[in-house]
């Protein structure tokens, strides 16, 4: 068991540092991006076919792995091959409308404002084959999972990456449509090396249409409200972008530069966290509530001080971080300024979101897929309204500060509902003070690093920043164990 954990912290330590080396690829790509198309027509038209795409195919990605997992630790084998036939005949036939009703989708996302919809419709040919291959990922990554194999996946991930980086910078071809052929190139590249690589005593598919198979009517059940809570989520996305559009040429872009900032810190340690927590949870919850919820307990405080950390980091060095991977070329001084105090406020919502992720996994773990998606519903409504009412007043900061009203409502909706169907069994005083803690530490490490910023300003830009990471650091650690915060006491996963 020692020496199970053991191997189980290692790939977790593996895990985030492959996953670094991507996020690290991803900013070197979204700068050679910045750099040759700043906030131009072109960018818009990539960033209005890449956000339809990821909407239509982050349904597939969300919900592949949490239904197949459970199912594949159970070898319910016959009945997982009839789901992924299912879930393929799915995917072919939503790429095939996708790409017949290409411009009316483009006409109806990017709106009159948008200038090049012919430009975009093409683009969002090219990402849609290459998403066909990026969900089928998702099935060879549930493989690797269940066999305890987490790090092999991501490592499959960063060659395809790597390639597509040299592919774009070392090729004389800058045009938008190269650029995007080069994207959808990389997820056919990362789903052929795990699929080739893949030994065969861990799975081998085939076609399979027992749809009377009650296992498999047990994993379409639970796949479909999975499906429609990341469709709402989604579409509060595509509204978002929808919005922006109309308030004007290059707001389409700043809104995506903003959110793609976001995104790899939620790639790098939210997604990476959850994975390990959920499978752990699941048997707990199946034994033990109450084990379940301590464990639920440890890991939000765990949650917590992580992402207070990544938001004290951004607040005090994510314009000098935008500065050196992004402005250059068309991305200009005002547009990093921009870029940086939208974010800000999207970094405000990760501790936030982190520990709604977790009391939804609770509810997976539980098979309960129902709770987590009338919380959804309602949160994309109020997301929605409030996005409306704010971008009237305080345009596209509006837009940011609706969504993230939204986040700190639905954690506390779902943590309600978690609460009337379980009732609390953790240590809720317990919570909110160890929170409090790791809070107020957030926050004088900030006030202390600001200060500090005022004494160095005319140092180099990189060893100004090797310095501020070092002080707000350690600084952060010796204020959070200062005031006694317990997660240093606590064994997690």
């Amino acid at each position: 068991m020692v020496t199970n954990n053991k191997n189980i912290n290692i790939q977790f330590l593996l895990t985030i540092g492959i996953s670094i080396l991507i996020q690290i690829i991803m900013l070197l790509q979204n700068a050679v991006a910045a750099s040759r198309y700043g906030i131009s027509g072109e960018m818009d038209a990539y960033n209005v076919a890449y956000n339809i795409t990821t909407f239509i195919f982050s349904f597939y990605s969300a919900a592949i792995t949490t239904i197949l997992i459970p199912s594949l630790v159970k070898k319910k084998l016959k009945s997982v091959k009839t789901f992924i036939t299912v879930l393929l005949v799915i995917i072919i036939l939503s790429s095939a409308l996708l790409i017949m009703f290409k411009e009316q989708i483009v006409k109806l996302v990017g709106g009159k404002e948008l200038l090049f919809p012919e430009l975009t419709s093409y683009l969002l040919i090219i990402l849609t084959v290459g998403y066909i291959f990026k969900a089928l990922t998702g099935i060879t990554n549930a493989v690797y999972q269940t066999n305890n194999k987490y790090v092999f996946p991501k490592i499959s991930q960063s060659i395809s990456m790597i390639l597509v980086i040299c592919i774009i910078v070392f090729v004389h071809n800058k045009s938008i449509y190269f650029f995007t052929m080069a994207i959808s190139l990389g997820f056919l590249i990362d789903f052929l090396v795990q699929t080739l690589s893949m030994n065969k005593s861990l799975f081998i598919f085939k076609p399979s249409f027992d749809f009377q198979d009650k296992d498999f009517r047990i994993m379409f059940s639970g796949f479909f409200p999975i499906f429609i809570s990341t469709a709402f989520f989604q579409i509060s996305l595509l509204i978002d972008v929808f919005i922006a559009g109309r308030l004007g040429e290059g707001n389409i872009s700043i809104l995506t530069y903003s959110n793609q900032i976001v995104g790899l810190v939620n790639a790098l340690i939210v997604v990476n966290l959850v994975a390990f927590i959920y499978p752990k949870m699941a048997k707990l919850i199946s034994k033990d509530k109450l084990l379940s919820q301590e464990f639920l307990l440890k890991n939000i405080i765990l949650s917590a001080i992580i992402m207070i950390y990544i938001v004290l980091e951004y607040i005090v060095l994510g314009k000098e971080a935008i500065t050196l991977f992004f402005e250059r070329g068309m991305f200009t001084n005002v547009v990093t300024n921009t870029v940086y105090s939208l974010s800000i406020l999207y970094f405000l919502t990760l501790p936030f979101t982190v520990i709604r992720d977790l009391f939804y996994r609770y509810f997976y773990g539980d098979n309960d897929t129902t709770t987590p998606l009338k919380n959804s519903i309602v949160v994309t409504f109020i997301k929605i309204g409030l996005s409306l009412f704010l971008t009237i007043f305080i345009g596209l900061y509006g837009l940011v500060l609706g969504t993230v009203i939204a986040n700190i409502v639905s954690v506390i909706m779902i943590f309600f509902r978690f609460k009337k169907k379980y009732s609390i069994l953790f240590d809720m005083k317990l919570l909110l003070i160890e929170y409090t803690k790791i809070l107020l530490g957030g926050i004088i490490a900030i006030i202390l690093t600001f200060i500090l910023k005022d004494f160095i300003i005319g140092l180099n830009l990189y060893f100004k920043m090797i310095i501020v990471i070092t002080f707000s650091t350690i600084c952060y650690i010796l204020l959070c164990y200062i005031l006694k915060v317990k997660v240093f006491k606590f064994k997690f996963f």
